[in-house]
Order: C-alpha cells, then sequence, then structure tokens
C-alpha cells in the first residue's frame, strides 16, 4: 500500500508540475502579448501626438506668414515672430535658408516669370511664403515665383 500511495502521490505531483509548468508558458505568452501591445500601443500614440503637434504647427507657421506678408513690419510684430520661430527652434523646426536656384525638393512652384539676365532659367525671383525644415527633413516647401525659359516661336 505504501508503494501505491508514493506511485499515486508521484502521479499527482507530476501533473501538478504539467500544470504549473503550463500555466508558467501561458503567462509568458500573455506577457509577452501584453508587452507588444503596450510597445504598439506607445508607437501609435507618438504618431498620433506627432500627427497632432504637426497640424499645431503648421498653424502656428501661418501667424509667421501674416507677419511676412505685412508691408511694414513693425517692431511688436517683429518680436513676436521672432519668439514663433524661437519657439518652433526648440523642436527642432527652422526656416529654410533663402536659394536662388529652384530645387523641388525644398521648393513649391506656385507661379512663374520668363527668364531674364537677373534672373536665369530655373532661378527663383520670389519666395511667396517661407518653407521650412523639421530637423534635416523638408516640413513645408517655401512657395515661390521661378524664372522660366520661354520657347522662341518660329516663323
Amino acid at each position: 500500500m505504501n508503494e501505491e500511495l508514493i506511485s499515486k502521490t508521484y502521479e499527482e505531483v507530476a501533473a501538478l508540475k504539467d500544470l504549473f509548468l503550463r500555466r508558467l508558458m501561458d503567462d509568458k505568452v500573455k506577457t509577452a502579448a501584453i508587452s507588444q501591445l503596450k510597445e504598439e500601443n506607445e508607437a501609435l500614440q507618438k504618431r498620433l501626438d506627432e500627427k497632432n503637434l504637426s497640424a499645431f504647427i503648421k498653424e502656428l507657421l501661418l501667424v509667421c506668414d501674416r507677419i511676412d506678408g505685412q508691408e511694414e513690419v513693425d517692431s511688436l510684430s517683429a518680436s513676436v515672430e521672432e519668439e514663433l520661430l524661437e519657439l518652433l527652434a526648440r523642436r527642432e523646426i527652422y526656416q529654410m535658408e533663402p536659394s536662388t536656384v529652384f530645387d523641388p525638393r525644398y521648393h513649391n512652384a506656385v507661379g512663374t516669370e520668363p527668364a531674364t539676365e537677373t534672373y536665369p532659367d530655373k532661378s527663383i525671383v520670389r519666395i511667396v511664403r517661407n518653407g521650412y525644415l523639421l530637423r534635416d527633413q523638408v516640413f513645408r516647401p517655401a512657395d515661390v515665383i521661378v524664372a522660366v525659359k520661354m520657347a522662341t516661336e518660329e516663323i
């Protein structure tokens, strides 16, 4: 009877060990799934935050555009624009340096004028709206008027 009790106890311990190992494995799978869900949620939240921030920054840039579009910029307006640009710079958003040559990676052509000696073909005649960079990527391209060589008519 003693052997029978030992055998039965051994079987129960083996069954409990098997149950424990399966539950442990289930816990590891659940923990991994929860961890993956948490990472995906954080990534999704980060993209959503960036999207919302991007929309807000584009609206702030409209204020800078209005100031730039004024005929005469008073000292208050200039100060406000300077402060806005400083706030943007803290978030690594910078106004593009003016360029003389049209580059479609950085510029959006919103109009053309005939090329002249002063403004040869594919040169920028005027910046209509400043462009901005986010770190080293184009955040908003500059809207520009581009000089283009006119086709000559043959008779």
